[in-house]
């Protein structure tokens, strides 16, 4: 996978119609040259505002246009755009350039909740599920969220919902949803054939190539 440096995510971003005010800081915001993740099809940078406070910043997802077909890039991008919810990664901006596409989003500087999982136990040993009930709430509100929308994620995992710190057992640890490279729109009644995702978290259903919402219980609504 090809890498972008500073440079290139300044050009990408000036050159489609972009505000002046956006720039690029990875190299001084992140180490291992501003890379914050990486993905199958993309590398996400630290990014920000000129003069801005660590407040404002935020992180631009550089996807490839050679690992993924740009329609695919732009159906996620729109999908996400139209997303606004607390516990899901928003996207407030997308620019197509040349080679990449740029996906500006908000930023999760905690990482994944796997990465926190692991330095827990390294850190500190077992987890208590007492002490992440905060993280387990927030991660089925937004699968809630998304299934009042009519949108299936499809790779629901660990390494998808990322944290706002590191610490995870920390009351006030935000977490949000990202990734929506395999989500889509379902109608009800809608059944759903594409085995997609990740393999080892596939859900039954996804094995069979058969699935889709599922009706609601007795004396729900």
């Amino acid at each position: 996978m090809r890498t972008a440096d500073s440079e290139s995510i300044r050009c990408a971003l000036q050159g489609f119609a972009v505000p002046d005010t956006w720039t690029p800081f990875a190299r001084t915001q992140a180490g291992d040259g501003g890379i914050l993740g990486q993905g199958s099809f993309g590398i996400v940078y630290a990014c920000g505002r000129y003069g801005a406070g660590p407040e404002e910043q935020l992180a631009v997802k550089m996807v490839d246009k050679v690992e993924m077909p740009e329609s695919e890039i732009r159906r996620e991008a729109e999908l996400q755009l139209r997303l606004s919810h607390p516990n899901i990664v928003r996207v407030h901006q997308v620019f197509f350039e040349k080679c990449f596409v740029c996906i500006l989003m908000d930023v999760c500087r905690g990482g994944d909740l796997i990465g926190a999982m692991e330095s827990h136990w390294e850190q500190a040993g077992g987890i208590n599920s007492r002490d992440v009930v905060h993280i387990c709430r927030q991660m089925a509100v937004a699968v809630d969220y998304l299934c009042a929308q009519g949108i299936v994620h499809r790779d629901i995992k660990g390494d998808n919902f990322l944290l706002d710190r590191p610490l995870l057992s920390d009351p006030g640890c935000w977490v949000a949803l990202g990734d929506f490279g395999t989500a889509c729109e379902v109608q009800p009644g809608e059944r759903l054939w594409s085995r997609v995702g990740t393999r080892n978290h596939w859900a039954p259903e996804v094995f069979r190539a058969d699935y889709g919402f599922k009706p609601p219980r007795v004396g729900q609504s």
